[in-house]
């Protein structure tokens, strides 16, 4: 047989990588310009496909890692309302306890007042 006779021969073997099956092709012989040229073609057609999944990929990652840092933010952001309503409670206690003394200061002064006005009379 004379090498322009010789037909390319490709086999298709099915193998799982991290749980997927992937076909990858093993090249057993190429003598056939006709062959070799349609087998080149699909290599690099499959090398393209392979470039845009992982350029796809990676803007897909980019993107996640982008959305992460919005998160960080929206942690931040809660932590300070958190805080913020926290400082708004204990305040609101406070006054609470103040206005409370200052009415029982106010309810002392009337009931002298009353007190010392009933004796006038």
């Amino acid at each position: 047989m004379t090498p322009e006779r010789l037909v390319s021969t490709a086999v298709a073997c099915p193998f799982p990588v991290g749980g997927s099956p992937v076909l990858d092709l093993h090249l057993v012989t190429v003598w056939d310009p006709q062959a070799a040229y349609s087998l080149a073609r699909a290599l690099v057609i499959r090398e393209n496909q392979t470039d845009q999944a992982l350029r796809a990929i990676d803007v897909a990652t980019r993107a996640i890692e982008k959305q992460l840092a919005h998160l960080d933010d929206i942690r931040k952001w809660a932590q300070t309302v958190r805080n913020n309503g926290d400082n708004i409670a204990s305040r609101a206690e406070r006054m609470r306890d103040e206005l409370a003394k200052e009415i029982d200061v106010l309810d002392r002064h009337v009931n002298s007042l009353k007190s010392s006005g009933a004796r006038a009379a």
